[in-house]
Order: C-alpha cells, then sequence, then structure tokens
C-alpha cells in the first residue's frame, strides 16, 4: 500500500490568527447545527482531503483556517464502517507508543485511548484494570470528573459510547465534580457487567443527538479561566489543547479523531469546538473526549510516516512532525 506523506499547507491567514493554548472559548460564529439520523460527510475543498485505506475505512485530513475556532487547525480522522465485520479493540499496557501497538496487531487504525489509569475505569478482554482507584486528580485536590462517559464493546464485538448518568454542578472544581465517584464506580462495575472491554473519559461531546459538550464550560473570561488549577474541568476543557475523540454514527460508523495543537498552525480545540467541529462536518449520534495534549497520536495504514504510520504531529517533542509519540496505558486499535 503506497505511503502517503500528507505535507500540510499553512495559510497566509495564520498571519492574522492569533493562536493560543491559554484562550478561552471561541466565538461561536459558526455553531454547527445537529440533524437527527442525518449522515453526514466532509466535501474535500476548503481544507479537507480524503484517502481510502481498504474497502470500508476512509481517511480524512483536514488543514487550514478553521471557521469554528476561527483559528488554523490541523485535524485527522479515521472512518471506519463497522457494518462491514471491523473490529474495535482495545490494548492495555504498561506504556508504549502508539504505533507500537497499530504495528504489532497490524492494525489498520490505532488511536490513544483514556486518561491516566489511576482516574479512569479501564476492563480489558472482561479483566478489571482499574476501577477509578483516586478520588481525586493526581494530588491536584481537583476532585475527579474524569468519567461521565465510556466506550465499551461487547463480547459479539457492538462498539457503543454509554453515559454514566452522574450530574455536574457548579463552576469552582468543588466537591460537586466528586461527588457521584462512587456511582460512577458502581455504574461500571454493574451496570455495564456484560461489556468486555470498557475505557470511561470525560467530556461527553454528543450524546443521542444532545449536543453537551457545548455546555460542559460555561462562558468565562480569561482571567476567570486561568484562575483555576490546571487540572479543573472547566479549565482543561474551557482552553485549546491537542485532542483525540472517538463517535459514533447512526449508520454504524466508527470516528476516530485527533486533533493537533500546541503550535502556531495548529491551535488545538476546546470542548465546545471540538463538539461543533464534530456536528459540522459528521453529524455524530454520540461523541466522547478522551486523553488529549502530548498523549494525541493517529496511525493510519497507509499514511503518515512511513515507518509509524502515525499521521498527524504529537506534540512532546515540540516538532511538526510525526515523531514526539508519549508512551500511553491504554490504545483503541482496529482490525478485521
Amino acid at each position: 500500500m503506497k505511503k502517503r506523506h500528507i505535507t500540510c499547507i499553512v495559510s497566509l491567514l495564520i498571519i492574522f490568527c492569533a493562536c493560543s493554548t491559554s484562550r478561552h472559548t471561541a466565538p461561536d460564529t459558526a455553531v454547527a447545527q445537529v440533524q437527527k439520523g442525518k449522515n453526514v460527510r466532509p466535501k474535500t475543498k476548503d481544507g479537507w482531503q480524503k484517502f481510502a485505506v481498504t474497502k470500508g475505512i476512509t481517511y480524512w485530513s483536514f488543514s487550514g483556517y478553521d471557521p469554528i475556532s476561527q483559528d488554523s487547525q490541523i485535524v485527522s480522522v479515521a472512518d471506519i464502517d463497522l457494518n462491514k465485520g471491523f473490529k474495535l479493540k482495545i490494548h492495555y499496557g504498561q506504556g508504549e507508543e502508539t504505533s507500537r501497538t497499530f504495528l504489532r496487531n497490524k492494525a489498520f487504525v490505532a488511536m490513544n485511548g483514556g486518561y491516566e489509569t489511576s482516574s479512569i475505569y479501564i476492563k480489558e478482554n472482561g479483566n478489571i484494570r482499574h476501577e477509578m482507584a483516586n478520588d481525586q486528580i493526581f494530588s491536584t485536590g481537583v476532585p475527579n470528573w474524569k468519567n461521565d462517559g465510556a466506550i465499551c464493546i461487547a463480547g459479539d464485538g457492538t462498539v457503543s459510547i454509554c453515559n454514566s448518568m452522574c450530574s455536574r454542578q457548579g463552576q469552582d472544581g468543588t466537591s460537586q465534580y466528586g461527588a457521584a465517584l462512587e456511582e460512577q464506580r458502581t455504574f461500571y462495575k454493574s451496570t455495564m457487567r456484560d461489556m468486555d472491554n470498557i475505557i470511561s473519559s470525560a467530556p461527553l461531546l454528543i450524546y443521542d443527538y444532545q449536543p453537551v459538550g457545548l455546555t460542559f464550560v460555561p462562558e468565562m473570561s480569561k482571567s476567570q479561566m486561568e484562575s483555576l488549577r490546571y487540572e479543573d474541568p472547566l479549565r482543561h476543557q474551557g482552553v485549546r489543547h491537542p485532542r483525540t475523540a472517538i463517535a459514533l454514527t447512526s449508520n454504524n460508523h466508527l470516528l476516530m479523531l485527533v486533533v493537533d495543537g500546541r503550535r502556531p498552525v495548529c491551535c488545538g480545540f476546546t470542548a465546545r469546538e471540538l463538539t461543533n467541529f464534530f456536528i459540522r462536518h459528521f453529524n455524530p449520534r454520540y461523541a466522547l473526549n478522551l486523553d488529549g495534549g502530548g498523549s494525541s497520536t493517529l496511525c493510519v495504514a497507509g499514511n503518515g510516516d512511513a515507518e509509524t504510520h502515525v499521521v498527524n504531529h504529537p506534540s512532546d517533542n515540540g516538532k511538526m512532525d510525526h515523531a514526539g509519540e508519549r508512551k500511553v496505558a491504554t490504545v483503541l486499535y482496529v482490525t478485521e
């Protein structure tokens, strides 16, 4: 299969676009509208390119000015038709690059998965690996907020995105965010016990066409945002970062998306911007944000780097190349 090296064309618009990871939510001048049941895909213009990976899998690449964020962005999306028999699988380990999982399993697509294991629920092939051990994020004092939804895989291979049905209240990162943590543990261990594979995460972006990611972070000034602790959910999801997300459409297509960030040519998204981007270009029924930042990595067979097949530009090495991968504990990958 021919290797494609996607060259990112930097528009002159960048000169006029101030790109900052500390910016709070951008103006909603291009808010997309949910269209229940309608299958939406980009047109190959205005920065979009389309590549066939194999029958049933398409790779979409966007590079250019994004009217939702009003900035320069680079977005990579793998579009997998699950009706064709492809299987989504979970790798759990002590930490390795996404591309290593991709190559070892001869996958068509692979993407980084969940947040730090101490904060989330992980079940792999019927074995519970982690049960949201920490009530707070690391030792920050910020209550654990990273489990509102999960990517779930049943024994027959059926993929779903679930909602833990636990409320989020308040705007200050205090106990309201952790109040339902025990309820969430029970939900994943008991209510979802028939699922063989689970990785919990947050925030939910879209649930049964409801764009819940639009309201995860309320309208806040930049000074209000920057006054919050770094791991506070409002700051974490209210400023721009590289992002990783997964989604399901009404016709059973799986979308695996990575947004580049932390560079002038690719600014990254807030949760609100990511939700709008999904709705505008793909209109999924369900979508869930996963671990982003330096972890964000997407591999697609026959594309990107000739050796690793990384198509995005992982940010850990600070360079605009495919070599800055971070080791992660969980990877989502697609095989036949």
